[in-house]
């Protein structure tokens, strides 16, 4: 069974957050400066897969080999990211250089050879360590120096000469708190036994730069990339460190309090899971205000608004090309009204023409008026009002509303209704006049230059409203060129 502890939980985490930035680095870095950063990347990650090995392994001799694998990939971190740091600040230092890189050499041989530490010892209950010599205190004082030199540098240098380069102070932060969560793994070597939780800071080094790559295009690196890739990358993130924290923390419990039962481990992380879950979604929150402006919630209202919106708008256009084509049938019955008005004054006292006048006179303007009512219910918001439809009745009447939308662009209608004569759905008229509205107005915008729209019905089996056979009802087809 593997001894997933909280040290082993911290290695997989750095693994988990160095691996893409650095195969992103391999792919995208092309000049000296990502070259050798990209170095220390893999430094740290070997630091990563190492402390989880040395982690999970009850073996001491195992753990031993796999100490020092981790150890090869320390020693080597802080001489890549000071040599990133000459190149960042310009300074050309031959003597620094080959010092740095000598030093990892020697300690590097003597690491491998047995002599940088000959044995471990269990610290913690929990895991198997390097036991402190003096050749180990010697590295580490080396190790800490080039991490106070590189910083020293790297201070000075922002603080005259680029005091505003956010990617610059993103790396300072970045490189110091690495570097700080680093530095605890050491205490435990020399009998100082304060638990490597520093390892967990890690990975916050590895966020920041690669903000400071998306952000600011640190290491000349241009990425185009979707917000909402990103952000689906950070949740993703999010919830596997809520994960591991619940993980992590269970582990210290049953450290701490000696349990072994599995019943009561599942009931601990449980509890532990209801526990973080606020933490959780505060982090997602704050993600969501950085990336969105907004809370999940308030985008998800936004989004119904925004629907809302498209559909009124939608509906708009729909009546203004309704009212288009009603306006050229209102022309015809004021057309008619205004010739017998025209000749009224001659004809006082023509019965005959008094009672073809008003009856004329009667029909139009009632035909106006329906016309007219029609674009009101149309507009107006209303509930769903289902009754039987006459479906090739409605499918003429839009048609016939938008002809003069159809001579304007020169497109020829094809009528090709089902043989079956009079067709009766129970639907609602209005929303499916706008239904049949806005397709025939995306096609007349898809034919600029004219062409032929189709409009067809096919009868699937004989309409019955009250019906359940699911095969029953009409296929309308409305096809352009």
């Amino acid at each position: 069974m593997i001894n997933l502890n909280l040290f082993s939980i911290s290695g997989l985490l750095i693994v988990i957050t160095h691996l893409p930035l650095l195969i992103l680095l391999i792919i995208k870095g092309k000049n000296k400066l990502a070259r050798i950063y990209t170095l220390s990347l893999a430094s740290v990650l070997i630091w990563g897969i190492g402390s989880f090995l040395v982690g999970i392994t009850r073996d001491a001799k195992l753990a031993y080999g796999f100490l020092k694998f981790a150890y090869c990939g320390v020693i080597f971190i802080p001489v890549f990211v000071q040599h990133t740091a000459l190149l960042l600040i310009g300074k050309k230092s031959k003597l620094i250089i080959t010092f740095i890189y000598t030093q990892a050499i020697f300690f590097l041989f003597a690491n491998l050879t047995g002599h940088l530490s000959p044995t471990t010892k269990l610290v913690f209950n929990s895991f198997y360590y390097y036991v402190s010599t003096d050749l180990f205190l010697w590295s580490f004082i080396f190790w800490v120096s080039i991490v106070f030199l590189c910083h020293y540098q790297l201070i000075r240098y922002y603080q005259k000469f680029h005091p505003n380069d956010r990617k610059l102070l993103l790396f300072l932060y970045g490189t110091g708190l690495g570097f700080l969560g680093g530095l605890n793994n050491f205490l435990p070597v020399f009998d100082i036994y304060v638990y490597p939780y520093g390892n967990l800071i890690v990975p916050i080094y590895t966020f920041l730069i690669t903000y400071a790559i998306f952000k600011y295009h640190f290491f000349d690196i241009n990425l185009v990339i979707s917000k909402s890739i990103v952000y689906s990358m950070l949740l993703t993130l999010i919830t596997l460190l809520y994960l591991l924290i619940v993980i992590s923390s269970e582990k210290f419990l049953a450290f701490f309090l000696g349990y072994k039962s599995i019943a009561i481990s599942i009931g601990t992380a449980f509890v532990l899971g209801l526990l973080f879950v606020p933490l959780r979604n505060k982090i997602q929150k704050i993600v969501d205000k950085v990336f969105y402006h907004a809370t999940q919630a308030e985008i998800l209202h936004e989004n119904i608004l925004l629907r809302q919106e498209v559909a009124q708008t939608d509906k708009l256009k729909a009546i203004a090309t309704l009212a288009s084509g009603m306006a050229h049938e209102i022309k015809n019955p004021l057309t008619a009204i205004r010739t017998f008005a025209e000749y009224l004054p001659q004809k006082l006292n023509d019965r005959e023409f008094l009672r073809k006048f008003s009856k004329i006179i009667g029909q139009e303007v009632n035909r106006i008026d329906g016309l007219v009512n029609q674009l009101l219910e149309f507009a107006k918001p209303s509930p769903l009002n289902l009754q039987e439809i006459n479906i090739h009745k409605l499918l003429s009447d839009t048609i016939n509303f938008l002809n003069s939308e159809f001579l304007k662009h020169k497109i020829k209608i094809i009528k090709e209704f089902s043989a079956n004569g009079e067709i009766y759905l129970y639907v609602d008229r209005n929303q499916l006049r706008q239904a049949f509205l806005n397709i025939i107005l995306n096609s007349i915008e898809a034919m600029p230059e004219g062409g032929v729209l189709t409009v067809k019905t096919l009868v699937k089996a004989p309409p019955n409203p009250s019906s359940l056979n699911p095969n029953s009802g009409i296929i309308i087809s409305i096809q352009d060129t």
